[in-house]
């Protein structure tokens, strides 16, 4: 979403909202540019970037010295830049005075596993004069600088909407998404936008409602829903939402498995599995498209897997996990069972549970065998789950080199016991 210009000086609205980070690791992180829900502690409200800066307490921010995104840092005093209110949006009004006139924010710089560092530019670091959205987190009323609510900035270079650079639309895109962007959100446009964004984390308890809002806006603004970036946000949040509504379903084959593998050599080896209740992640539709618009076909179970029965842990332990599929949908229904797409493929696990070196290594030796055997259309589901009324649940899969059997899987489900572990 970064674009590659720096425009100042611009009428806009100014959005105060903490950026939101993801941090897959304890040493690195990224900072997405454009949240897709409103949190507690953001505000937004419309103002105009004043030349005045105002010394300040880090509050609750505990900065570092060291490595930032803008350089080397080192400790100093805080200063905070003073804005003019103009407009609070909803419901964000709420959490400000009503006689509010002014408010400040303070930078900080982030380091490499987005910790906060200190700010070592100038502290008026938003142009005079400017409109924006501005991404920053509300202090507690102890930290503010006197009587002006006082918010931090822990990305500035996503701060304000739509002037900074890492807000600016894409210089180009795909073809089919070319239309789209042919005009961007004004700013008093986007925060009618953001207005209606779901709440913090109501998408994973009811997505249908969390949605609902921005889908009316989306309906009521059909135009303004196609421009930048209305057009991209509105696709990830129905991707989480679809997201969302996958992982509470209480998938129909989750359960405790007895799995036997065939190998054509004449060997088998029997292992046990244990899913999870829930869905970890969807199965998308194979193709050259990427990115959230690709529709789900099914979904991910996080299993664990075991040389016995009573080795099989009864929470997420992280040893010998695997994953096993299954469609959405049914693809055949009748009054006896239902039968689904889906996919057991444990040759990794027989390599570590199977005391046998010479079965280990055939198993091995069968790695990527079956992706010429899998028919194009189920490519990620090319086996057979079958469930019956009684509870009774098993999965087949054989996999061939024109009449020669590689190996054949099949699974039978022994208990409707799960795993508490990581879906939830």
């Amino acid at each position: 979403m970064n674009g590659q210009s720096w425009l100042s000086g611009v009428g806009g609205l100014i959005l105060l909202t903490a950026p939101l980070i993801y941090r897959p690791s304890p040493s690195i992180c990224s900072v997405i540019s454009f949240p897709t829900e409103r949190r507690s502690d953001e505000v937004y409200v419309l103002a105009t970037a004043k030349p005045d800066t105002v010394p300040v307490v880090a509050g609750s921010v505990s900065p570092r010295t060291g490595e930032g995104h803008s350089g080397w840092t080192q400790g100093r005093s805080p200063y905070g830049q003073v804005l003019t209110v103009e407009r609070v949006g909803r419901p964000w009004e709420a959490q400000l005075p009503r006689a509010m006139r002014e408010v400040v924010l303070v930078p900080w710089d982030y380091g490499p596993g987005c910790e906060p560092v200190y700010w070592t530019r100038s502290a008026q670091w938003v142009p005079p004069g400017t409109h924006g959205v501005f991404r920053a987190k509300l202090r507690d009323r102890e930290y503010w600088a006197g009587d002006r609510p006082t918010f931090d900035v822990s990305a500035p270079e996503y701060t304000p909407y739509p002037s900074v650079r890492g807000l600016r639309r894409p210089p180009s895109f795909a073809a089919s998404e070319r239309d789209a962007y042919k005009r961007e959100l004004t700013a008093v446009e986007f925060l009618e936008f953001v207005e209606a964004m779901p709440l913090e984390d109501s998408l994973t308890s009811d997505p249908d409602s969390a949605v609902s809002a921005v889908q009316s806006w989306a309906r009521r603004n059909a135009e303004l829903a196609r421009a930048w970036p209305a057009f991209e946000l509105l696709r990830q949040i129905d991707f989480a939402a679809d997201y969302a509504r996958l992982r509470l379903i209480t998938s129909p084959v989750a359960g405790t498995f007895r799995v036997t593998v065939s190998f054509g050599s004449g060997d088998s080896t029997v292992l046990y599995a244990r899913t999870e209740l829930h869905p970890m992640s969807p199965v998308t539709r194979r193709g050259p498209d990427h990115g959230p618009s690709r529709p789900f076909v099914g979904y991910y179970l996080m299993c664990q897997y075991a040389a016995t029965l009573r080795d099989l842990p009864k929470d997420y332990q992280g040893r010998h996990t695997s994953y096993h599929a299954v469609s959405l949908k049914p693809v055949l229904v009748t009054e006896d069972s239902s039968v689904w797409r889906g996919e057991v493929d444990p040759l990794v696990e027989v390599t570590f549970l199977d005391p046998r070196e010479s079965v280990r290594s055939h198993a091995e030796s069968l790695f990527g065998a079956s992706e010429e055997a899998r028919d194009p259309s189920w490519y990620f589901l090319p086996g057979i789950w079958v469930t019956y009324p009684n509870g009774r649940v098993r999965y087949e899969w054989t996999v061939r080199r024109g009449s020669q059997l590689l190996y054949a899987v099949r699974a039978e489900r022994t208990s409707n016991e799960t795993t508490i572990g990581r879906s939830r």
